[in-house]
């Protein structure tokens, strides 16, 4: 069965290059894996109940904030799954980017390389495949704030959010 990527609109040219992989080990029983039929390449529609029935985490939390509180945000993009990055998007505010590295996040050690002095602001942020970034923005403008991944297909993943910030007083 050969696998390709969805898209949402013709194509002029289909790269039909790409196939799927079985590994087989030495000295193992082989079996050939139960692989489910995959859509046509341009049938968004069925494509979306494919992917739907593959992921678990089906929601989009709400954290409420103190009006001018600092939040910091740890963001881990070491999955399995989904290996590519991910643009973290926050809307109604800018952020500092403090640190960003590979493998695991450990407080212990990455706390002392975070750029306090000049930071870059932002207010989207391509998280590495196999990585973190560390991230702080001040919660000064009150209302509720989508934060997501701007590629949409990771949304029902568990990759939005919203925050909720209290009213406050006026600068």
């Amino acid at each position: 069965m050969a696998a390709h990527p969805y898209v949402s609109a013709v194509l002029p040219i289909l790269n039909t290059n790409i196939t799927t992989t079985i590994l087989a080990y030495p000295n193992m029983t082989q079996t050939t894996p139960i692989l489910p039929d995959l859509p046509a390449f341009n049938d968004t529609p069925t494509a979306h109940r494919f992917l739907t029935n593959l992921t678990a985490l089906k929601l989009t939390s709400l954290k409420r904030l103190r009006f001018n509180s600092t939040v910091q945000i740890v963001l881990q993009n070491t999955a399995l799954i989904g290996i590519e990055n991910h643009p973290m998007h926050l809307h109604g505010f800018n952020f500092y980017v403090l640190a960003q590295g590979f493998g695991n996040y450990d407080a212990a050690t990455a706390t002392s390389s975070f750029n306090l002095v000049n930071p870059q602001e932002r207010n989207t942020l391509g998280v590495p495949v196999g990585g973190w970034a560390v991230i702080r923005f001040r919660a000064n403008n009150p209302g509720g704030w989508f934060f997501h991944c701007h590629l949409e297909v990771h949304l029902p993943w568990g990759l939005g959010m919203a925050f909720s910030v209290e009213n406050g007083g006026t600068p």
